[in-house]
């Protein structure tokens, strides 16, 4: 005989679960002051980023183009400005 009673996850406690998750981590962010700061931070990151950007990609024009001597366009200064500046964005907040 076959068992006709087989333990499946439904829709309902996947659904349910997510549900729970959210409502918690909405009451974490929205009602305790580390929460709040954490939002205040994104917030002030995600409207300084667009500036930010704008600014590296005018500094990075303004450089113009290098001569190289490697068949490969990276080099270890490049990728170090680059490291730099996405540190400098980062820390702006």
């Amino acid at each position: 005989m076959s068992k006709t009673n087989e333990h499946r996850i439904s829709n309902f406690w996947v659904g349910f679960s997510l549900g729970i998750a959210g409502t918690v981590a909405l009451a974490y962010l929205f009602g305790t002051k580390t929460g709040r700061s954490m939002v205040k931070k994104t917030l002030r990151f995600s409207e300084d980023l667009e500036e930010n950007l704008e600014h590296f990609i005018e500094e990075v024009d303004n450089r113009g183009p290098k001569k190289k001597n490697r068949k490969s366009g990276l080099s270890f200064d490049n990728i170090e400005n680059v490291l730099t500046k996405i540190r400098q964005v980062t820390n702006h907040s």
